[in-house]
């Protein structure tokens, strides 16, 4: 046995390892040693960016409507592709330029950067067809007595990108 297998065979014998395991762990341990040793290349990962796709749909929102029992606010909104070619998910609804800027929306997912989002695909499932609409879905705001309400819709789609690692 060499130096090292000696000593990892000593430290196991010390912590109560039964002697035939010895050598399974100890192959194990010298193989793992050598695998982080051993520098990688050409490591693929993922990765994946937003992209703003709005110009291939169309959101349609009522104006906003309050209930009695609420200190909230809500509007209905629908979204529908109108590109010729199916979207997949994941999708997202960011609600830019608000207004009034006092409100906030309570039914966000998210946000990009200080913006919040809506994810879509729970209204979609896994594609959105051309000419095909989402269900419709609330998106609830922090206002009693909202009278008027406006944002800029931008609807973003999530692509996986694969980044091409050199590790020397």
């Amino acid at each position: 046995m060499t130096k090292i297998s000696e000593s990892r065979t000593t430290i196991l014998q010390n912590k109560g390892y039964q002697p035939r395991y010895i050598g399974i762990v100890t192959s194990f341990l010298l193989m793992f040693s050598v695998f982080l040793l051993v520098p990688a290349k050409n490591v693929l990962a993922e990765a994946g960016i937003w992209v703003d796709v709005s110009d291939q749909f169309q959101v349609k929102t009522s104006r906003p409507y309050t209930s009695r029992r609420s200190r909230n606010a809500f509007i209905i909104v629908e979204v529908r592709n109108t590109s010729e070619v199916p979207m997949n998910a994941p999708l997202r609804l960011v609600l830019e330029n608000i207004r009034p800027s006092s409100v906030s929306v309570l039914s966000a997912d998210g946000e990009r950067s200080g913006e919040p989002y809506v994810d879509l695909t729970s209204y979609m499932r896994e594609v959105l067809l051309p000419g095909a609409s989402s269900t419709r879905f609330r998106i609830v705001l922090s206002a009693k007595r909202l009278r008027s309400f406006s944002f800029t819709p931008v609807i973003e789609q999530h692509r996986e990108l694969l980044v091409r690692n050199y590790m020397h």
